[in-house]
């Protein structure tokens, strides 16, 4: 698997030095390029990233599921999986879109006791964020103003306790449009000021 900046592409000589536009936004690519190789099929495959962090934010923090596409835990036993400003849930894990979310709060020093803010911006393909995902077991009080789910448009559910614990205080909450299901106590023990529910919650 290679990460290759298209900065050092340009610098290169296989391009010139001349922008490289987004035909369909008109935006300049600077991110990075995701070249993986499948030995079984012998077929190279690429895609563009347009921030070069989206593919795996934290290295070899995240514990990930392929096979379902869920982050399932944090290796918190590394220093520096524990001690970053900001939780960034990426929009691929090694190439897999990450669809889902469950016990990134499941150690006693974990790393959302430990990050001023959550990051979903870059969760894409987010659909499901699971039962007692970023609460219980945190042990270790922390205030995010605000948690802003709204440009996770795939975003479906919100399991139960998914933001629930009496150490995490979340004040104020963006939904996504297209969120149908928010399970019981899913912001409980929390102080939100703000929060707006959106039509098709079902």
């Amino acid at each position: 698997k290679l990460l290759i900046p298209l900065d050092d592409i340009k610098k290169s000589e296989f391009l010139n030095d001349e922008k490289m536009i987004n035909a369909e936004t008109e935006e300049e690519f600077n991110g990075c390029i995701y070249v993986k190789y499948n030995e079984e099929t012998g077929k190279t495959n690429y895609a563009y990233f347009y921030k070069c962090e989206t593919l795996n934010y934290t290295g070899n923090c995240f514990e990930f599921d392929k096979e379902i596409g869920e982050i399932t835990g944090l290796d918190t036993s590394q220093t520096e999986c524990s001690y970053f400003d900001t939780l960034v849930i990426p929009t691929y894990i090694y190439g897999v879109k990450v669809r889902s979310v469950k016990e990134i709060a499941n150690e006693d020093y974990s790393y959302v006791a430990q990050s001023d803010s959550i990051d979903f911006s870059k969760a894409l393909y987010l659909e499901i964020v699971k039962e007692e995902a970023f609460g219980c077991n945190i042990h270790a009080f922390k205030t995010h103003d605000e948690i802003d789910l709204s440009n996770n448009s795939l975003l479906h559910t919100i399991e139960d306790y998914g933001f629930s614990d009496a150490e995490l205080v979340i004040r104020k909450v963006k939904l996504p449009d297209n969120l149908k299901i928010i399970g019981k106590k899913a912001f409980a023990k929390n102080s939100l000021k703000e929060i707006i529910l959106p039509e098709k919650l079902e």
